[in-house]
């Protein structure tokens, strides 16, 4: 459920009201030594750069400065309507022919990957759009349902490759997959393959974060076929794993699922488990050394990494310091979205209907407003902040001088997505 929450998005193709719309100069250098890449934005020194669309997608700002949004198009009185431009009507400098993703700023420009006929290749710009350069051809498919990272003039995104076999006339099924992590030098346009983690039925490097001159990798694989598991065909997997006779255990099991965290240090080009010494704390992962990677990385302070164990009706966040191997409890509740910044944890919280607590999949209970909170890693204190506003649900994205950076959107049953406009700043203490 997290996982959908954070990369879902509701594209649109209106046309938003930009400050500074007649004269989009460049906003600003980008200082930043690291940046974690999403799919479909990034933040970096109070500036945010993202996509919007589909088949064409444009790219904008969101600057703290301003205040508001600013296409990366220098033309003045353009409505940057994806439709308009796909029509003919209007030329625009933030639009770009095909599906663009990990949109950053590094060095005055605007990097893009972009999804194309032949593949997946890596551009610059400038920020007002002008001086669109390929910078690199990718060599593999590039995963776009994964985090990367920057760090200085390199990048490290995965790959994503699969294999399918047609098991009856007109059925294919995935047999085959692999994830492999790259570097790609955005001074040289070089594309490195750095790991070999091999081929399985099927494999996700789920994400990439950076930490004291090291990669921590969190890697998902199937070992196993659906045919080699023991059933027909995937819908009949389907069938025994929403009926009364599975257990997580025997999916284990059956299926080889293996839930890895792995350190490749970028100096020794060396890869080895990333061991916390987590243990799940869901019953039937107890005692499985193939799910000690079944956490979700936040992000690191110092020596402190901060992970989340998402267990049904139980979001618990933990700090854990790897030099001093002290653990602490951060937080826990029902539902919990969390966002790491300069030592602070923001929290946004949402309580279960105890009505649908009997359910496979409770539910979130849309009376009990959201709370926020914030947690100091260096003090230990936790916090509830005040700026929810009724009808609401915010999710904090970075904090800035005014205060925080945030998603928002409407509080009922469409809480999970979010448009990526939906941006606002919040005036915090």
């Amino acid at each position: 459920m997290r996982k959908k929450l954070l990369l879902m998005v509701v594209c649109t193709f209106m046309v938003l009201n930009c400050c500074a719309c007649d004269k989009n100069e460049p906003v600003k250098k980008t200082k930043d030594e690291v940046t974690e890449l999403n799919p479909f934005k990034s933040v970096t020194d109070d500036l945010l750069v993202a996509r919007e669309g589909g088949e064409c997608t444009a790219l904008y700002y969101y600057d703290y400065d301003r205040n508001g949004y600013l296409y990366a198009c220098g033309r003045k009185n353009c409505s940057h309507n994806i439709e308009e431009y796909q029509n003919g009507i209007i030329q625009c400098d933030a639009i770009i022919d095909g599906a663009t993703y990990y949109p950053f700023v590094y060095n005055d420009r605007t990097f893009y990957f972009v999804e194309g006929d032949e593949g997946y290749s890596l551009w610059s710009s400038k920020q007002d759009g002008t001086d669109k350069k390929k910078k690199a051809d990718l060599n593999f498919t590039l995963n776009t349902e994964s985090k990367g990272v920057r760090c200085q003039d390199k990048v490290y995104v995965s790959s994503r490759e699969e294999v399918y076999e047609e098991v009856e006339e007109g059925q294919e099924e995935q047999v085959g997959g692999a994830a492999e992590v790259y570097e790609i030098d955005l001074s040289k346009g070089s594309v490195k393959q750095l790991t070999n983690l091999g081929t399985y039925a099927d494999a996700n490097c789920e994400d990439i974060h950076f930490y004291d001159g090291k990669l921590i990798i969190s890697y998902f694989c199937r070992e196993k076929t659906y045919a080699e598991a023991g059933f027909d065909n995937v819908a009949k997997y389907i069938e025994w794993a929403q009926s009364e006779k599975f257990s997580h255990q025997e999916n284990v099991k059956r299926i080889g699922l293996r839930k890895k965290k792995y350190v490749y240090d970028l100096k020794t080009k060396k890869l080895k488990p990333f061991d916390i010494g987590f243990e799940c704390q869901f019953e039937e992962y107890k005692g499985l050394e193939c799910m000690d990677g079944s956490y979700v990385i936040l992000g690191f302070d110092k020596d402190t990494v901060v992970y989340l164990e998402p267990l049904a009706g139980d979001y618990t966040v933990y700090s854990y310091n790897m030099k001093t191997k002290e653990r602490k409890e951060i937080f826990s509740s029902f539902m919990n979205m969390e966002t790491l910044n300069d030592g602070i944890v923001y929290i946004t919280s949402m309580e279960m209907d105890e009505a649908t607590k009997k359910e496979r999949e409770p539910r979130v209970d849309l009376k009990q407003p959201p709370k926020y909170y914030s947690y100091n890693l260096e003090t230990g204190e936790l916090n509830e902040d005040h700026y929810g506003e009724e009808g609401k649900v915010f999710y904090a994205i970075d904090r800035n001088e005014k205060g925080l950076l945030v998603n928002e959107t409407a509080f009922d049953e469409n809480y999970e997505s979010y448009d990526e406009h939906d941006i606002r700043e919040i005036n915090i203490k």
